[in-house]
């Protein structure tokens, strides 16, 4: 039987051990509840991504809804990764692993404002930015705290990526992202907003990452461009408006 984690986790003559450690044994020693990590099978999943974007700018951020142990968080800043957090309190968790604030982007759809406030106090990256009503809010924020906000717009590409409709992001119907009719009229919105600047562009459905192309486009005249295939993902963004720069961050959600 192969285990997620495999070779590192593994069972030998029906007990499991996780890196050469008997599961069993530990639980003797240190009681249980008792949560067992592999640093290694950690480690080792990152390194697929890595090689991936070998050559290329990037910085692959790991999201804490899927584990926010800090030990596990401090792991993946040890190895060079930035963070991806949807609270202000996965905002604290992230400050408490002792990893600097300029390394996280604040995604998700209920972000309010003292956790806006928050995230500007410390630093934070980028604000993944979901929807146009959270673009006048942090923008009001953002000059209450006489800050700049860097931003990216998640573009809901209404496409269906096949999965299960319970965890469906990519649909017009879903709750996440601006429309993509939508998206320059709201590049254009972001950069005529004060405490804001324009700097990325997020698609994070996932699959249908793999299954869209030209989900939006624009001509010279101001917009944004997202382009992918089969076989190669391209992420191309450029806002082109007043008080706009081009953009330099686009960031694509995968989950393995």
């Amino acid at each position: 039987m192969t285990l997620p984690g495999s070779p590192h986790i593994a069972y030998r003559d029906q007990h499991l051990f996780i890196e050469g450690r008997k599961v069993a044994a530990l639980a003797r020693e240190f009681g249980t509840p008792l949560y067992v990590y592999s640093r290694a099978s950690l480690l080792g999943a990152l390194a697929a991504y890595q090689r991936a974007l070998e050559g290329r700018d990037h910085l692959i951020c790991y999201a804490l809804k899927a584990n926010s142990s800090l030990a596990v968080l401090q792991t993946f800043a040890q190895a060079g990764c930035g963070f991806d957090i949807v609270s202000g309190g996965e905002l604290e968790r992230v400050l408490a692993a002792g990893i600097e604030a300029s390394r996280v982007v604040f995604s998700g759809v209920g972000k309010t404002r003292a956790e806006m406030r928050r995230a500007l106090e410390a630093g934070v990256m980028c604000f993944n930015v979901e929807s146009e009503a959270e673009l006048e809010v942090l923008s009001r924020v953002a000059i209450d705290t006489n800050m700049t906000a860097h931003v990216s717009l998640r573009v809901n590409p209404d496409v269906d990526a096949g999965t299960h409709p319970y965890i469906s992001t990519g649909l017009k119907g879903n709750k996440f992202g601006v429309a993509h009719e939508r998206a320059v009229a709201c590049y254009q919105r972001a950069a005529s907003l004060p405490g804001l600047q324009v700097v990325g562009i997020d698609h994070g459905d996932r699959a249908a990452a793999f299954h869209f192309q030209g989900v939006v486009g624009a001509d010279e005249g101001g917009g944004v461009l997202v382009q992918a295939d089969a076989d190669r993902e391209r992420v191309v963004g450029e806002c082109r408006g007043e008080a706009a720069k081009p953009i330099a961050l686009a960031e694509m959600l995968v989950d393995d």
